[in-house]
């Protein structure tokens, strides 16, 4: 055997060799990691990847059922509180949680400006001709008279996304009589007020801390300061005052002549089985309520809610 053939052999065998302990070293590295995977969860977790999704897809599921839930819980109404020759109009909608007993106020601003569907813009064009997908809550009012409730009813579902159960309504002098059955409330003012009295004259309410009956407090609840966002500063005192206004009412334990003042002074056109008012106010707790206004901003003089 020549030297020649005797280097190819010993090549020869010793690639052969490496081939076989690169195989060896793959097998063992693969096993390695197996029984690593294994030992750690890895390997259950790598074989579970599509069922950890549909852990995730069933997690998102309940949190959706959760959220109908919730919304089935919450009873939506609106409470109109009439205007008068001294008194601006009121619309608020009351949010009841049926599960957890609380309930918020939520102000509407007199000159907010919405968007309806085209089916609702067809409808109020009926009384008012000239307007396309945007009018006031102000307008609609004043257009609709006593069909107003119904047609503001639908404006505001349209707006929130949440059904309503319909409305309840007192005038501005039922509504005083109401907070002197709640008994004086003690709020603060931050103006002095002027206004005119019945007989016209004008007269001055001045500013701080005091006591107010409900002759008073229509004064507080109605000023407008000739600003450009003087609605919504109003709606601010009044957001204010009515917080006041249940804080006296749970503080005095005066629950149950709350429900029985605003049955008697209230008429109510709610929808068969959605909670009555009455029941609410007569259980109200301290924390499990709260008045607010609804999200906007003032654009050029409008309202436009967010």
């Amino acid at each position: 055997m020549n030297k020649a053939v005797l280097i190819r052999r010993v090549l020869s065998f010793l690639l052969k060799l490496c081939v076989v302990l690169l195989c060896m070293a793959g097998i063992s590295l693969g096993s390695f990691q197996v029984v690593t995977r294994y030992l750690t969860g890895e390997f259950y977790d790598f074989h579970k990847k599509e069922s950890r999704d549909d852990t995730k897809k069933k997690k998102a599921s309940k949190e959706e059922q959760q959220e109908n839930l919730n919304n089935e819980n919450i009873e939506a109404t609106l409470v109109f509180v009439d205007s008068s020759d001294f008194v601006n109009e009121y619309i608020t909608m009351c949010l009841y949680n049926k599960e957890t007993k609380a309930f918020d106020l939520v102000l509407l601003p007199e000159d907010a400006e919405v968007e309806v569907s085209p089916t609702l813009a067809s409808i109020l064009r009926q009384k008012i001709p000239d307007m396309k997908n945007k009018v006031s809550i102000g307008k609609i009012s004043s257009a609709f008279g006593d069909e107003k409730y119904e047609k503001l009813v639908s404006v505001v579902s349209e707006l929130s996304g949440m059904k309503m159960g319909g409305y309840d309504v007192m005038s501005a002098k039922d509504f005083g009589s109401f907070i002197d059955a709640c008994g004086k409330v003690q709020y603060k003012t931050t103006q002095r007020m002027s206004y005119r009295n019945e007989n016209g004259e004008l007269e001055e309410l001045p500013a701080g801390l005091q006591k107010f009956d409900g002759d008073s407090a229509l004064i507080v609840l109605s000023y407008h300061d000739g600003t450009e966002d003087q609605e919504s500063r109003r709606l601010e005192t009044t957001s204010g005052f009515l917080n006041e206004l249940l804080n006296s009412v749970v503080k005095k334990g005066k629950q149950k002549e709350a429900g029985e003042a605003y049955q008697k002074y209230a008429q109510t056109h709610l929808d068969k089985g959605v909670t009555s008012p009455v029941d609410i106010l007569a259980g109200m707790q301290s924390g499990q309520y709260m008045t607010r206004i609804m999200q906007g901003n003032v654009k050029k003089g409008i309202y436009q809610l967010d």
